[in-house]
């Protein structure tokens, strides 16, 4: 690499010339004099103020304060013109020109020392030379200098850089034979990120001025990449140069067929929503609508819809759907793909989408999707709904994403006889609107139902707590569990609430453990869940607080390997050494997770089993979580982890079609168009006869499980059940999987010694069982 930092000026010795040195790394330097005795030798007592103003100005340079040493190297040359130091310190100021970046000042001294003595112009300075020239325009003399510069073989300056500033001054003067020779020599290794990436852009140029178009698009689309996320200074001007020139060559210079080949390189993000585009465009001027809605239609399936000219895209393709395939069927889609909850619209619209694309590859009359963006507005729904129920071929909708509008589409499809399969709104009473409404998304009653049953009959859970927010959702949640308990002969759960804006949970944890909940129902989302979480374990009786005349939270059990140990104990011994100190309880926290746990027994922080919603079922719980909610158990509408054929398969799928990963609304909305597509499959070719196929589907295998509706088109799936096992979603039931057993986990209070005798033997084998 060029020693650019290190500044050398010129001393003469008898008879020679040499440079010497002036690092940046605060080493002394022995100034010039004429009689070459340097000032780490003997010096007179007493200097000329000549000398002793250049060797402050030297100091100042040695300091690289060249600020203030090109004010005194001016300074001493006008009031020394004749000094025998005249030509170190012009030197000397026009190194300190060059660091300043002060180009055309520093090219003037160059010069003037190159008149007066040609010999001191030594590679080091002729490189610096060539790139003030380079720097204020003057790229012919500076391609000449880099060029002389390589054909010595320089030592001093680094080859690589050199042959970088060859092929960028030969590309600005339009040498492209010189700039593409020298691009050939290069391997670039030396090269900082930042010259990596101007050199791709200058790459690129070439290439395209070359009519190379597809290294011309490699060369820049690695550009683009290297310099994203501010990777150097100046990487957003380098990014956007990038863009510049794709998009030049996207509209330009590369032709249908290598756009085609280049759309699996970028397929989520840009240029590729830009290839998608302009094809689109293309399409239509050639009157080819078909195809340019098939263009569109993987423009605002594979894209976000805050990448650039998504609206426009949508806009389009809702103006080009239902009119470009007279003799199709069709199938309508009513999500919000622009507003708030764009994301929860689009999750639906590219199951949907995948589900279709993968029917179509062999069908003999593929089904033309027909979309229409509500933006989660009754109005637009209801509109958009109305707008494609008299299409021709229409036989079914898709749709939409909140309750409020499935409500209002509801009643449409009844009155127009046009199936509506709702994938995402869980509103109760919404299907029963009419048998042309079907509801394929987890209720309330479902998730309660399952988690109760698992609670009860598998876990054999008999006590309680129901900690809820005072939100809609949550009550609703809490209700329902509470009645469901009640449902198996239990006590009613008590209830304990909290404000949606409550974060300071420690007076109501407290309340918690007084009343010896065997489990928690905690009907809240995971971003609530892991604030309150910590809290639940920090504030957990500790063993100092035992009053043995009252009723405590027991402990959780031993595992086999310490009831082992313990023979020896009386239970009351054996449970109370499970109470964890503060400390213990930080320590367990924090700890690295093991592998194997005991799920026989409740999260030991705790001392209960937690109870959650659907809304469990987030990688949020598991990255900001900590290991209190180990051991939770929740209900599943979709596991994504699952070893099932068809779910890895549709997983795999989506994620190679779009990037992410799947999530509950996109296997909702795939498993509905699916339902609807089998359909079609069994000769189902009219609404009615799509209707009375969906009234008696029974036990569809779908990816969110065994799918079947009832009379009020309300769906019937059992959800999976999930659990958290190092940091990790671990599935207890659900289809093709064994469900986990879990000990009874009934406890009791710490009883002093001579109260033992009050224990039935089978309650003395739960205080102590593995």
């Amino acid at each position: 690499m060029l020693k650019s930092i290190k500044c050398k000026i010129i001393c003469f010795l008898p008879g020679l010339l040499f440079l010497a040195n002036l690092t940046c790394l605060n080493t002394a330097y022995a100034a010039p004099f004429p009689n070459g005795v340097s000032k780490t030798q003997a010096k007179p007592p007493n200097k000329k103020p000549e000398e002793t103003e250049y060797q402050a100005a030297l100091t100042l340079y040695n300091d690289q304060n060249y600020a203030q040493a090109i004010d005194r190297l001016r300074l001493f040359l006008h009031k020394y013109p004749e000094s025998h130091y005249l030509d170190y310190a012009q030197l000397m100021l026009a190194e300190s020109f060059y660091q300043t970046a002060a180009y055309h000042e520093a090219l003037n001294l160059y010069h003037q020392l190159a008149a007066k003595n040609p010999s001191m112009l030594t590679d080091e300075i002729r490189w610096k030379t060539a790139e003030s020239d380079f720097a204020v325009g003057n790229h012919q003399p500076a391609l000449d200098t880099y060029q002389q510069l390589l054909a010595t073989d320089s030592h001093s300056v680094d080859r690589e850089r050199l042959l970088y500033k060859t092929v960028l001054a030969a590309f600005n003067l339009g040498e492209i034979v010189v700039a593409q020779d020298s691009l050939l020599q290069m391997n670039g290794q030396s090269l900082t990120l930042e010259e990596k990436v101007n050199l791709l852009l200058t790459q690129s140029q070439i290439a395209r001025k070359m009519e190379a178009y597809r290294p011309a698009w490699q060369s820049a689309l690695q550009a683009m990449q290297a310099s994203g996320q501010n990777a150097f200074p100046e990487a957003f001007k380098y990014r956007t140069q990038a863009k510049s020139l794709l998009g030049e060559l996207i509209t330009d210079f590369l032709p249908k067929a290598e756009l085609e080949l280049m759309l699996p390189e970028v397929p989520h993000e840009f240029p590729g929503g830009e290839i998608l585009r302009h094809l689109a465009q293309e399409e239509l001027k050639a009157d080819n609508a078909p195809e340019a809605l098939k263009y569109l239609d993987r423009f605002i399936t594979d894209f976000p819809p805050n990448y650039p000219q998504y609206s426009d895209a949508l806009t389009l393709h809702q103006r080009l759907s239902g009119q470009t395939f007279p003799d199709n069927f069709r199938l309508g889609v009513i999500v919000p793909l622009s507003g708030k909850i764009a994301n929860l619209g689009q999750a639906v619209w590219r199951g949907v989408r995948l589900a279709v694309d993968e029917y179509n590859q062999d069908a003999e009359q593929p089904v033309v999707l027909v979309l229409r963006d509500s933006q989660a507005n009754i109005n637009l729904a209801s509109q958009g709904f109305l707008d494609i129920a008299g299409q021709n071929k229409l036989l079914a909708v898709i749709g939409p994403v909140m309750n409020t509008e499935a409500a209002a589409l509801a009643k449409i499809a009844n009155d127009r006889g046009i199936p509506l399969i709702n994938p995402a709104a869980a509103g109760e009473g919404i299907p029963q609107s009419g048998p042309y409404v079907f509801h394929n998304s987890l209720t309330v009653a479902q998730q309660v139902e399952s988690i109760v049953h698992f609670a009860v009959e598998r876990m054999g859970l008999r006590s309680f707590v129901v900690f809820h927010s005072t939100n809609p959702y949550s009550l609703e949640l809490a209700k329902n569990f509470m009645a469901e308990v009640e449902k198996y002969g239990l006590s009613r759960p008590k209830q304990i609430t909290y404000a949606p804006q409550e974060t300071d949970f420690r007076q109501k944890i407290e309340t918690i453990y007084k009343l010896l909940p065997e489990a928690l129902f905690l009907p809240d989302f995971s971003e609530k869940i892991v604030l309150f979480a910590p809290q639940l374990a920090f504030y957990a009786p500790e063993t100092e607080n035992v009053n043995t005349n009252q009723a405590v939270l027991p402990p959780p059990f031993p595992s086999s390997k310490e009831a082992e140990t313990s023979d020896d104990l009386l239970p009351w011994q054996a449970a109370e050494k499970f109470y964890l100190s503060t400390q213990e309880k930080l320590n367990l926290r924090l700890a690295p997770v093991e592998e194997e746990q005991n799920f026989h027994a409740p999260n030991p922080l705790t001392g209960f089993f937690l109870l959650g919603i659907n809304g469990w079922y987030n990688p949020q719980l598991l990255k900001e979580g900590d290991r209190t909610l180990e051991r939770a158990v929740f209900p599943c509408g979709f596991f994504s982890r699952s070893s099932d054929p068809l779910i890895v398969a549709f997983v795999q799928g989506f994620r190679k079609r779009f990037g992410p990963e799947p999530d509950l609304l996109a296997a909702q909305a795939y498993d509905s168009a699916r339902i609807f597509l089998q359909a079609m499959r069994e000769g189902a070719t009219t609404r009615q006869k799509i209707q009375e196929t969906l009234a008696n589907l029974h036990k569809f295998p779908g990816v969110t499980g065994l799918t079947s509706f009832n009379r009020n088109g309300d769906v019937q799936k059992e959800p999976a059940l999930v659990s958290i096992k190092s940091r990790k979603f671990i599935q207890l039931t659900g289809q093709e999987t064994q469900p986990l057993v879990l000990h009874n986990p009934v406890w009791y209070p710490l009883l002093k010694a001579d109260h033992l005798d009050e224990l039935l033997p089978e309650e003395l084998f739960y205080l102590l069982a593995p």
